[in-house]
């Protein structure tokens, strides 16, 4: 073990472990329930299909950016 591991109490690991272990479940529980509440929504689904979109576009110009800056560098 480093120096850096024997001074953090084995508490604070647990805690740190389910903390990172119940963030991801707790965001995906959150994202279901603002699905469910705008798609009864009226126009909700639209606005849904929107977002998504708009959200895969953003992350598509994203990607070609990290892509061109990659190609940039060499």
């Amino acid at each position: 073990m480093t120096t850096a591991q024997q001074d953090v109490p084995r508490w604070v690991a647990w805690l740190g472990g389910a903390i990172g272990a119940a963030l991801p479940a707790g965001l995906l529980w959150l994202l279901y329930l603002a699905v469910d509440w705008v798609a009864e929504t009226p126009g909700g689904m639209l606005l849904l299909a929107a977002t998504v979109a708009l959200t895969v576009l953003a992350g598509m110009i994203w990607a070609l950016a990290g892509l061109l800056v990659t190609l940039a560098g060499r």
